[in-house]
C-alpha cells in the first residue's frame, strides 16, 4: 500500500537569509506542497465571473471584482493596478505582467483592475478565485 505524500513547508532557515522575509512573514505565506508536485496547489476559480479586458495605449478598467483573490493572465506585456478607481501606467504603483504570465493577486472585494499596454495591445484575463 503506497503512502500519500506528506506536506512540506519551507522554513526561513531553509530559504536562507537572502529571502528578505521574517520567519513570521514566511509562515503567514506558507503553502503546503507535496514532494511529487512541488509548488503546485489546487484552487477553485469562479469561471462564470471571469472578465476579459481589452488592453491598449490608454488605461482600461475592469468591472468591480467580487472576490478577495484573482488570477491575472496577460496576452501581451502590460502594467496593472488595483483599487476602487485605478489607472494603470508604466510607473511606480503598477505591476508589470509578461505575456502568458499567470499571476495570483489578493484584492479587496469590489476592487477594479486597470491595465495598459507596454508595447502592443492585447487582453488581460481576470479570473476570480472562489
Amino acid at each position: 500500500m503506497a503512502r500519500a505524500p506528506r506536506p512540506v513547508l519551507v522554513t526561513l532557515e531553509e530559504a536562507g537569509p537572502s529571502a528578505g522575509l521574517t520567519d513570521a512573514q514566511l509562515r503567514a505565506a506558507a503553502v503546503p506542497v507535496t514532494p511529487d508536485r512541488p509548488g503546485q496547489t489546487t484552487r477553485a476559480y469562479g469561471w462564470a465571473a471571469g472578465q476579459k479586458l481589452a488592453v491598449g495605449a490608454a488605461s482600461a478598467q475592469s468591472a468591480a471584482v467580487a472576490a478577495v483573490e484573482v488570477m491575472l493572465i496577460a496576452s501581451a506585456r502590460c502594467f496593472v493596478k488595483v483599487g476602487a478607481n485605478p489607472t494603470a501606467a508604466d510607473a511606480a504603483g503598477s505591476i508589470p505582467l509578461e505575456a502568458g504570465e499567470r499571476f495570483h493577486l489578493q484584492i479587496a472585494t469590489g476592487d477594479k483592475i486597470a491595465a495598459i499596454q507596454a508595447t502592443a495591445a492585447g487582453s488581460l484575463y481576470i479570473l476570480p478565485v472562489a
